[in-house]
């Protein structure tokens, strides 16, 4: 209120702040709603076990969680606010920039990888889950390097061992439980007459030797299968079906 003296008149004014203190009361509990929002933010960003990560279309980091230090070896100010392309794996970066386009076209981009540079100098592959809003990118990720190592030995393992039995000067083949051919080796094409083993993959004797040799082998590979005995020293005479 307020209260003055007018030509000798005690004159009293009232003000209905009602609503201004209703307004400001309404203002506190949406700065406190916003401040314990974002806590919970700060506390999922920093606690979470994947790699966090805010970035933009134009190609730079903005922010990043603490598992980035450990997986990378980069403090966080060393990071963010860089341009992450400078961070890819030169092999990566067309594909990469091709991952960035689609964001940019507002798609979202699912179990991408590339390598990152580490401070060391070392590199280490990435898994990406990654969400474009407006010029924003929010994304999750992970160290998949362990896992890809894996992978790329098994893929040696595979190519070494397909290369001795390619060398084989005898025939090897596999077949699934339908008596369709799996795998055949250089020998075994020579044999079957064909020159390529996209011929004969998918395919069953019957169709790629004469009716009677195919009914012959696969009466062996029902025997094989009901008895679980091999046939072993067995010596006989191929005809292909040409």
């Amino acid at each position: 209120r307020q209260i003055r003296v007018v030509q000798g008149q005690l004159i009293v004014v009232f003000n209905d702040v009602t609503e201004c203190c209703y307004s400001e009361a309404e203002r506190q509990r949406a700065e406190q709603a916003l401040r314990e929002k974002t806590e919970e933010v700060e506390k999922f960003f920093s606690s979470a076990l994947d790699l966090l990560c805010i970035a933009n279309t134009d190609g730079y980091f903005e922010r990043l969680n603490l598992e980035w230090e450990k997986v990378l070896g980069y403090r966080q100010e060393e990071l963010e606010g860089q341009r992450f392309l400078d961070f890819v794996h030169p092999d990566d970066v067309e594909a990469t920039l091709a991952a960035v386009s689609q964001l940019n076209a507002q798609n979202e981009v699912l179990n991408f990888t590339n390598r990152y540079r580490c401070k060391d100098g070392s590199y280490r592959w990435i898994e990406w889950r990654s969400y474009p809003v407006g010029q924003k990118i929010y994304a999750a990720a992970r160290d998949i390097t362990e896992r890809q190592q894996v992978a790329n030995a098994l893929a040696q393992e595979r190519l070494l061992l397909r290369t001795v039995i390619d060398n084989l000067p005898d025939a090897i083949y596999a077949k699934d439980l339908q008596a369709r051919k799996m795998l055949a080796n250089r020998t075994d094409l020579n044999n079957i007459g064909a020159v390529s083993e996209d011929e004969v993959l998918g395919k069953n004797d019957f169709e790629l030797f004469p009716h009677d040799v195919a009914a012959r082998f696969n009466a062996d590979d029902h025997r094989v299968l009901q008895t679980g005995q091999p046939i072993l020293n067995r010596e006989e005479a191929l005809v292909n079906k040409e």
